[in-house]
This record gives C-alpha cells, sequence and structure tokens, in this order.
C-alpha cells in the first residue's frame, strides 16, 4: 500500500507537470513555429503576399560576428546543429526555445535539404559544412565521429568570431524554462568562462523547493563524473578558443574514436589537462592547464535522463529544471522520442506520423477528433493494469555486491514482475490489431533498473536514494527501435502497431478521449482455445 500511495503521488505529479503542445506545431498553413517579421540582423521587415497579407520573410544565418551579434540576446547565442533526418527533433528543439521567449537561436544545417526546409519554416539557420550522412549517426560508426567534428568545429567558429558567448545545446537537450538569468548570475557571480552539463547522478547542492537560487554543483563531488557536450555555456576568451582548437585536432585523428569513443570524451580530455582541483566547497576549478574557469550546472535543474526520468528528482525536490538533455536512455532516437512524449514535452511533429510531417497534422486532427470520432477518427484502445500488491514487495538493491541472476531472489521476483505487465500488454496489442485501434500504452512499474553493458546492484546509482520498484520508462522495457518500425538490424517488422504514450491521456486529449468514449465501454474476455466461456 505504501508503494501504491508514492506511485499514485508521482503520477498525480506527473499530470500537473504535463504541459500542452496545441498551436506549436510548425506546420506550413498553420499556427506553427514563425517570428513576427523578424529576420536575421534583428531589423523588422515585411513583405506583401497576395490578398495583402503581411508573412514574414524567410532567413538564414550568415555566420559573421555583426549577424551573430544581432541574434544574440543578453550577449548569448542559442546553438545546435542537425541533419534532414533529425527534422522533427529540430522542430521540438526550437518549439521549446520559442514558449521559453528565447529566440536567440540558430540550427547549423549539415546539408542543404534541411536548410531549405528551415528557409521555408521561418526557423533562423546556417549552413555548415560536415561529412555526417543523411541518416542517423549510429554510435561507434564514421557518422558518429563526423558528428563530434561538426559539433567541434562550429564551436571554434562562433568563439573566434567573438560576437557573443554561446549556449551549445544538443537537438535531445530541450529548454523548459528561461535558463540565461540563472547562467548570467552564475558567470557573474563565480567569473566561469565554461559551465558544463554533468553526467553526475548525485546532486550535490539540491534542497528541496529551491530552483533558481541555487548554486553550481560542488567541484570536489561533481567534477570526476564526464562532462557533457550536448549542453554547456561558454565564453570567447582567449583560452576558451585554445581549447577548441585543441577539441578539433584531437578529434581530427581517427584513431581518436576507436574503441567506441566519442566528442565527448576528446572535450573531457582537453579540460582534464593540468586540471587544478579546487577546495571543499568551491563552485569552479581552474582547467585547461589552469587557462579556464570551470563551472558544473545542478544537475536537478539541467537534468539528465536519469534524474529526470528514472529518479524523478525534480519532483522529489517540488522544482521545475531549466533543461533536461534525454541520456541514458536506450534505442537511440526512438527511444528519446519516446522520452520526451512521456514525459509531455515533446512539441514536435505528433507521434504515429514518424519523422517529416509532410501531412501536417494539427493535435485534433492527430486525436481523429474533427468529427467527434466519426468517419475516419483515430480509435483508442486502453487498459488498467492489475498490479497485486504482493508483486511489489521486497524490493531494494543488494549492499556491497552486483546482482547473480542465477542465485539472488529478487531477480526472479523482478522478472514475475515484468511478465505480469507483459502478458497483459500483450494481449491488449492482440486487441489493438484486431479491433484496428491505436493502443495507449501502460506505466510500466520495475523491481530492478534497467543498465547498459554492466552490472549492478539493483539500481544504477546506489548513493541516490532511489526507491524501488520504480515507475520506469517505456524504453527500459521495450525496445522502441522495433515499435518505431526502425530496427537496428535486419529487417523492418511486417508488421506496424500504431501506439500512444500513457501520458496521451494526461494532456489535452483527456477531455477529447473521455467524451467520445462516454458510451463505448465494453467488457472483453480472453480465453485459450478449447476453454469454455464464463457467463457475463
Amino acid at each position: 500500500r505504501a508503494v501504491s500511495g508514492r506511485l499514485r503521488q508521482e503520477e498525480r505529479a506527473a499530470v500537473e507537470d504535463t504541459r500542452t503542445a496545441q498551436a506549436i506545431l510548425p506546420v506550413g498553413g498553420r499556427a506553427g513555429l514563425t517570428e513576427p517579421h523578424e529576420t536575421v540582423d534583428g531589423a523588422r521587415t515585411a513583405q506583401a503576399a497576395p490578398g495583402g497579407a503581411v508573412v514574414a520573410e524567410p532567413y538564414e544565418l550568415a555566420l559573421t560576428a555583426d549577424a551573430v551579434r544581432a541574434a544574440a540576446r543578453d550577449g548569448v547565442i542559442v546553438a545546435t546543429f542537425a541533419n534532414l533526418n533529425h527534422l522533427d527533433f529540430v522542430l521540438n528543439w526550437v518549439a521549446h526555445l520559442r514558449a521559453a521567449g528565447l529566440h536567440n537561436h540558430f540550427v547549423g544545417c549539415t546539408d542543404d535539404a534541411l536548410r531549405d526546409e528551415l528557409v521555408r519554416r521561418r526557423v533562423r539557420c546556417a549552413r555548415v559544412e560536415s561529412a555526417m550522412p543523411v541518416e542517423e549517426a549510429k554510435w561507434g560508426s564514421s557518422g558518429f565521429a563526423a558528428m563530434g567534428r561538426t559539433k567541434g568545429a562550429l564551436l571554434l567558429r562562433l568563439l573566434e568570431l567573438d560576437a557573443a558567448a554561446v549556449l551549445f545545446l544538443d537537438l535531445d537537450a530541450v529548454v523548459l524554462r528561461d535558463p540565461l538569468p540563472y547562467l548570467l548570475r552564475a558567470v557573474q557571480a563565480t567569473g566561469a568562462e565554461l559551465l558544463m552539463h554533468s553526467d553526475s547522478l548525485v546532486a550535490s547542492t539540491a534542497v528541496l523547493d529551491v530552483d533558481d537560487a541555487a548554486p553550481l554543483e560542488d567541484l570536489r563531488r561533481s567534477i570526476g563524473p564526464e562532462l557533457n557536450t550536448g549542453l554547456f555555456l561558454i565564453r570567447p576568451t582567449n583560452a576558451t578558443r585554445q581549447a577548441a582548437r585543441e577539441w578539433v585536432r584531437v578529434m581530427a585523428d581517427d584513431k581518436f574514436f576507436g574503441n567506441w569513443k566519442n566528442d565527448q570524451q576528446a572535450f573531457n580530455q582537453v579540460l582534464r589537462q593540468g586540471l587544478h582541483y579546487p577546495p571543499a566547497g568551491a563552485q569552479v576549478a581552474e582547467a585547461f592547464g589552469g587557462l579556464i574557469k570551470l563551472g558544473v550546472l545542478p544537475v536537478h535543474l539541467f537534468a539528465s535522463g536519469h534524474t529526470f526520468s528514472v529518479q524523478r528528482l525534480h519532483h522529489k525536490l517540488q522544482v521545475r529544471p531549466f533543461a533536461v538533455h534525454v541520456t541514458f536512455v536506450n534505442c537511440d532516437s526512438p527511444g528519446k522520442r519516446s522520452r520526451l512524449r512521456e514525459a509531455g514535452e515533446w512539441l514536435g511533429p505528433p507521434d504515429g506520423i514518424e519523422h517529416l510531417d509532410s501531412a501536417g497534422l494539427t493535435l485534433a486532427e492527430a486525436a481523429g477528433t474533427g468529427a467527434a470520432g466519426g468517419e475516419g477518427a483515430e480509435r483508442f484502445l486502453w487498459y488498467d493494469v492489475d498490479m497485486p500488491a504482493s508483486l511489489t514487495a521486497d524490493f531494494a538493491p543488494v549492499r556491497g555486491r552486483v546482482l547473480r541472476a542465477d542465485s539472488d531472489p529478487v531477480v526472479a521476483r523482478h522478472w514475475q514482475l515484468m511478465n505480469h505487465q507483459l502478458l497483459q500488454l500483450r494481449r491488449a496489442l492482440a486487441l489493438a490489431v484486431a479491433s484496428n485501434r491505436t493502443l495507449l500504452l501502460p506505466r510500466l512499474l520495475c523491481g530492478l533498473e534497467t543498465t547498459t553493458n554492466f552490472a549492478h546492484s539493483g539500481v544504477r546509482c546506489p548513493e541516490c536514494g532511489m526507491e524501488l520498484p520504480y515507475l520506469c520508462p517505456t524504453d527500459h522495457v521495450l525496445r522502441m527501435h522495433y515499435w518505431a518500425g526502425k530496427p537496428p538490424s535486419g529487417p523492418k517488422p511486417a508488421l506496424q502497431i500504431r501506439t500512444r504514450e500513457y501520458s496521451f491521456l494526461e494532456g489535452p486529449h483527456r477531455s477529447l478521449l473521455a467524451a467520445r468514449a462516454s458510451g463505448a465501454h465494453v467488457a472483453i474476455e480472453l480465453r485459450r482455445p478449447g476453454e469454455q466461456s464464463a457467463a457475463r
């Protein structure tokens, strides 16, 4: 009962934290990602369209000092880069920035197709040179190395312009509220030239209900974990330009990317050269041979995929992060997309229209509400998960060692808990296929944490105080590659099953779907072949 009560509280908090995405979808001809007649040089211009309407001119950012300085706000430019394959992530990234009031951003386009599409949608962009492939760059591939080199080269170019500080955000790092006031205060208070997001799972300075006034991480406790290049603020100084040049030089050697290394490890290698470890309580350290003042951003306010989706640290501390970087996730882009949708933070094209939303459906159309559930409306199936209390009891990490699947009873209990839920999911899938309905995936409860490539005690981070069982992201249980119809290898699934995340019912669709379901309750009995049907 205690576990059930805790989970119900977390579910209610999750519902309250879900955000509405209506009117954000960047679709030509509908309400979308547009800025009011703003060009890259900050001038307000407009041109007359047929019928006398005024439309914003499409624009492309020239990477010059004057153009970047004009596009910046408070001396900061927000940057990322992408290819056309990740258009849906680009649109989600831009929508979050604009929802937070941050229009000082641009997207570096590694191919002409993305540049042309963003110009059409009036998203500020710049063409950048890159050897990235048009498809997704898988970890360890030559394309992945090219992706890291593109990031380093773009950062160096921006720093050499000496026009603005750079807030670099990967496509899977989404802004939930404006972080600039916090970042600028931290720079002013500490003199930091570089503020890095961290892969640390423990918040050294987190305090209940304290967000904007929270200090940077205590470096004696947080400098050890890897600093993450997916989210950082860097000021243009001689030292940071020198470090960026060294980063580019290290990544130019193909040998560096052997043994699954990446651009992040290269940047950490550069920064930790001659790192002067700070005294206890210090918020900045002297990195890169003592030339750069380095600070680490609070991990509960600039969240990782683990602190946000697994620990749910922001709910425990009752704060709203400035941003979340969807790391510690399985299944590549489909897993990241699933995480954002589950959190109600997917503002890109609706799920089910994977990647390019050429049809341009609105949220209402995607939900099939155009005719109150009439002809052509998308139909849904969802179910209440049966969860006996006996299956959720007695879960805890083992102490001082890793779990053994052949001798630890808690592992067997974990499989009992998971198999009980998966059996219900399998039946629901069969019903969804047979009735031609979209299945709303349930919230899943995991007895032990899912990790990749290493053994553990039951949770990845024993010192984080994580309670078991926990509400686990769907990618901790299901292979989201296959659900998205994009397996990592081999042929595509022969049957594409339509699904939506559980939070689909916690957002703007709840009342719409409730009205459609009010007169359509169906009792269904499942039995094995040969069994007699019970009276109903």
